[in-house]
């Protein structure tokens, strides 16, 4: 187990600069790369891409004013493209739609550019998508990466349908088709991407794993991964409903928004009414979580306390060892389908589960829970549980605070500067 490795390196990462990206910064703006528009997305396959289109560039000086907090310089500036592609709904019978998000380029020039797919935390609010709020990536492209952040089905320009919320095959499908734009994006500027990096916190860590299951089982010929770092999520979503619904306040956004996702997205069976789950009623809720509100407004308007968002019942029986009600069966049922942790698969490449033990938000238990299954189905599995104590128990680590939210890019840079030396020998 690896503890406190959450400082994050300046020292790795001006040697991955230095000596895997390159460090000649593009003199001219006709140097970047070219927007590009298939002109509709009329009979366009799954992973194709539509358009790419140049939103904004910041400087070196800027993005070294964003990220200074985290004890990080920018090494250049960068470019973000909005981009958009083909995929498909998670339902039952799929179902085509155009989806989006961003790539982060550097403004560097290098021979070969190792690549970061991000899988961003969650969020309610349609105006939060990376791909109208311009900052995740950044960091990343800052350091030599092309950074690839998908919006997700329900944000950007698949907004018109609910976000399916720890659904897993949302994020694998979504998130394939979005690396296989990104390589299409890529091969018309003649960006030639090298090692690929999966990284993710909060839902994105859940997301991260969801997608890397994917590309290992189902891709891996054409999307190889070199390294992957999800953190703090719900891999294991039968162990952390029981936890947070035994607490007495719980978080108000992520337990009935998965709920309502669920409702949404997967077959339930006879007897399930979501209106015995949720105190308000679907008829309130879904409006709360449609996109028009962020996650500080749903906050402000629904209560912490558990027994005031879930059904006492309800409550009992996600607590409990076997349900009796109709709606804690379906619930059971769904949180054992989305877990990741229980499906035959352990992850094939090196892989660092990060979290906090002092989270309130996610608890770590799903976190050793994920890393024990992993183990328990192949000893060898190159996976590690990467849990951060707190310094201060009396201030403890939280779910927004923990370092773990980019501790990652350190060992990134730690993997591409040993590759890197060992080529130079």
């Amino acid at each position: 187990m690896i503890r406190n490795r959450h400082i994050l390196s300046f020292g790795v990462f001006a040697l991955l600069f230095a000596c895997s990206e390159g460090s000649s910064i593009k003199p001219t703006t006709s140097d970047r790369p070219a927007n590009y528009s298939r002109g509709s997305s009329e009979g366009a396959a799954r992973g194709e891409l539509i358009e790419a289109t140049r939103i904004v560039s910041l400087s070196q000086a800027a993005i070294t004013e964003r990220i200074k907090a985290l004890g990080i310089e920018a090494k250049t500036g960068v470019s973000i493209y909005k981009i958009t592609y083909m995929t498909e709904t998670p339902a039952a019978t799929p179902a085509p739609i155009e989806a989006s998000g961003i790539i982060v380029v550097p403004d560097t020039k290098a021979s070969v550019y190792p690549w970061v797919s991000v899988q961003h935390g969650t969020i309610v609010g349609k105006i939060d998508a990376p791909s109208l709020s311009y900052s995740e990536g950044v960091l990343e492209a800052s350091q030599g990466f092309v950074a690839v952040v998908a919006d997700y089905i329900g944000f950007g320009s698949a907004s018109e349908v609910f976000h399916p919320y720890l659904v897993a095959e949302a994020y694998a499908d979504a998130g394939v088709d979005m690396l296989r734009a990104a390589k299409s994006f890529a091969s018309k500027n003649t960006l030639t991407l090298g090692p690929l990096f999966l990284r993710g916190y909060s839902e994105g860590g859940y997301a991260t794993l969801a997608l890397q299951k994917a590309l290992e089982t189902q891709y891996a010929t054409e999307l190889p991964i070199t390294a992957s770092a999800p953190a703090a999520g719900p891999y294991d979503l039968v162990t952390s409903a029981k936890i947070l619904t035994a607490q007495e306040t719980a978080n108000p956004v992520n337990l009935p928004f998965v709920v309502l996702s669920y409702n949404k997205w997967l077959t339930a069976t006879t007897g399930w009414n979501i209106d015995n789950v949720i105190q308000l009623g679907q008829a309130k809720a879904y409006p709360l979580f449609s996109g028009s509100f962020r996650t500080d407004d749903i906050i402000k308007t629904l209560p912490s306390k558990t027994a005031e968002l879930f059904k006492a019942d309800v409550i009992a029986d996600v607590i409990g060892t076997t349900p009796t009600t109709a709606e804690g069966t379906q619930l059971r049922t769904w949180f054992t389908e989305q877990s990741l942790h229980n499906k035959s698969w352990a992850p094939s490449v090196q892989t660092r589960l990060y979290h906090c033990r002092d989270d309130k938000t996610v608890p770590v238990e799903a976190t050793t829970s994920a890393y024990a299954s992993f183990k328990a189905i192949n000893a060898d599995s190159p996976v590690v549980p990467a849990v951060i104590d707190s310094p201060d128990a009396a201030n403890p680590y939280t779910h927004t605070t923990c370092p773990g939210i980019y501790a990652s890019l350190t060992w990134f840079g730690e993997i591409l500067a040993k590759a890197a030396a060992a080529q130079a020998q």
